[in-house]
């Protein structure tokens, strides 16, 4: 089951912003610059794994991806004042959650 999520760059947006398309191309949408919402399966941390901003080592300890810092939340509910194209990537998103 899908959930979507808030991807916030804490630097470097514009690796972010490869990364995400790169690996979200259908399941993306850039609020702002360096912030996203994604919608995928899996968790806040697997969402890190898959973007690059986290890595695992063969002996599985994480570290700092090549994509910089950014902080993944996953989104529970909704609500403010935003163009018409964001609720409706949202709803499309959301619903298929």
């Amino acid at each position: 089951m899908k959930s979507v999520f808030a991807v916030l760059a804490a630097e470097h947006p514009e690796k972010l912003a490869q990364a995400i398309t790169a690996k979200f191309p259908d399941d993306s949408l850039e609020l702002d610059r360096g912030q996203w919402l994604v919608s995928s399966d899996g968790t806040s941390q697997h969402v890190c794994e898959r973007i690059g901003i986290i890595e695992k080592n063969a002996e599985g300890v994480i570290r700092k991806g090549s994509v910089g810092s950014a902080l993944v939340v996953s989104v529970s509910g909704y609500y403010g004042v935003k163009s018409s194209n964001l609720w409706e990537w949202i709803r499309a998103h959301w619903e298929t959650a």
